[in-house]
């Protein structure tokens, strides 16, 4: 006869055998659901739940990768030395830079004088100055009476627009000669706003040698001599009226252009040949 207890203990014995019995079907359709599970149990040889495992394959991953890393670091640095720096002609680029830089020294005189002072400088009367006095790329102001005897020249700019200059000298001066740009109403008139105007003239002074007009100079010079047989020494100098420091900024604009020009091309240069 089965006491309660038995009875109990029977039930509790037959329940436990049952969950043994399942236990491994559960196990099973837990390693089915998870085929990367299983695989790897079965590729590593240990049990998932070996420590040993999970370390060595957290250490030896994260190994191979830092490897990959460093060696693909290393690669991506071979290759940037590898490159070529340029592909286009070093005779080309030094004749570039050259030229950039013979431009740069032509137009010097222009850059400078955009940062003159815009003040001009006194020189005083025409009658006392002396070629010691007067100094090229200056910007100045001179006083006088114009000499009466002048050249008017037209200049024709794309053969659309005209104007017109005019060059006069000083009385009592014989090293100073101005070229001044005429009114259109003075031109009709006939009445050119240099006769008989004593009013200071301000304006920047070139020397002859380096005037950038020299054909048009040379023309001047040309029609004084046959004309009132007046000449100029090759130590004078052009008083160009009207123009004034901090007017003409495409001066320095374009030095910048062929400064960056021959930065540029040196620098190709310099490591292509390194």
């Amino acid at each position: 006869m089965e006491t309660p207890k038995d009875k109990s203990n029977g039930k509790t014995g037959d329940k436990i055998e049952g969950a043994k019995r399942d236990a491994p079907a559960q196990d099973g359709r837990a390693e089915a659901d998870s085929p990367c599970r299983s695989e790897r149990g079965v590729r590593g040889g240990s049990s998932r739940s070996d420590p040993r495992f999970d370390d060595a394959a957290h250490g030896e991953f994260f190994s191979q990768g830092d490897k990959g890393h460093i060696s693909d670091d290393a690669e991506l640095a071979d290759s940037i030395k590898k490159r070529p720096p340029s592909r286009r002609n070093p005779i080309v680029m030094a004749f570039v830079a050259l030229f950039s830089l013979y431009l740069m020294w032509d137009m010097r005189a222009d850059f400078l004088y955009f940062f003159r002072w815009p003040t001009p400088r006194e020189l005083g009367s025409v009658e006392d100055l002396s070629r010691k006095e007067m100094r090229d790329n200056l910007y100045v102001v001179v006083r006088g009476i114009p000499d009466p005897r002048k050249a008017q020249i037209e200049l024709t700019n794309m053969g659309i627009m005209s104007s017109f200059y005019l060059y006069f000298p000083y009385l009592g001066n014989t090293n100073l000669i101005a070229r001044e740009k005429i009114r259109e109403v003075d031109r009709l008139a006939q009445a050119p706003n240099a006769d008989y105007n004593t009013a200071p003239r301000v304006g920047r002074l070139y020397s002859f040698a380096k005037f950038p007009r020299k054909a048009e100079l040379d023309g001047v010079r040309k029609y004084f001599k046959e004309k009132f047989d007046r000449q100029f020494g090759d130590d004078s100098f052009v008083l160009v009226i009207g123009e004034k420091p901090w007017s003409d900024i495409h001066y320095p604009l374009l030095y910048l252009v062929l400064a960056a020009f021959v930065s540029w091309n040196g620098w190709q240069l310099y490591r292509r040949f390194r």
